[in-house]
């Protein structure tokens, strides 16, 4: 039967029913057929099947009330697909932001130990310069207000 054969085409092929990648998607793993299109394939049935037009066949997929109740549920299965759609785009964000986060501390972490290692640094080298100053002062005898002492740059 052509009207079969035009129906189980809507379902197998997205682009008869101007579904975006998502609303497919969403159609095949959703719990809904995919709904019929506004337009009909009445070129397609020939003369004696026209009466479909108006009665839907017994074994259609939505036997609803009309044109808007197609648009209806073509709606709720575009809005699905948004849902979902942004639902992904929350989760890929929350991950990328953990990850930023946790390579933040690392990089904090890092950051302390190089302070800690340069302030031990820094205390190595004032406890070096101060005994060099105490060795000279005894040495040559000078006073730390003198411009030529170690202890005057302190």
């Amino acid at each position: 039967d052509l009207y079969w054969m035009a129906s189980n085409y809507q379902q197998m092929n997205p682009e008869a029913l101007n579904l975006t990648p998502e609303d497919a998607v969403e159609a095949l793993i959703g719990s809904h057929p995919v709904p019929q299109p506004l337009q009909s394939f009445d070129g397609f049935r020939g003369a004696h099947h026209h009466h479909h037009h108006h009665h839907p066949h017994p074994h259609h997929a939505y036997p609803g009330p009309g044109v808007a109740h197609e648009e209806l549920k073509r709606r709720t299965l575009k809005n699905r697909g948004y849902a979902q759609s942004c639902r992904y785009k929350r989760v890929q964000q929350k991950h990328h932001l953990e990850n930023e986060k946790t390579q933040l501390i690392q990089q904090v972490e890092q950051l302390k130990q190089e302070v800690s290692r340069l302030a031990r640094e820094r205390d190595a080298y004032k406890v070096k310069c101060e005994k060099l100053a105490n060795s000279g002062f005894r040495e040559a005898g000078s006073t730390s207000d003198s411009p030529s002492s170690p202890e005057f740059f302190l």
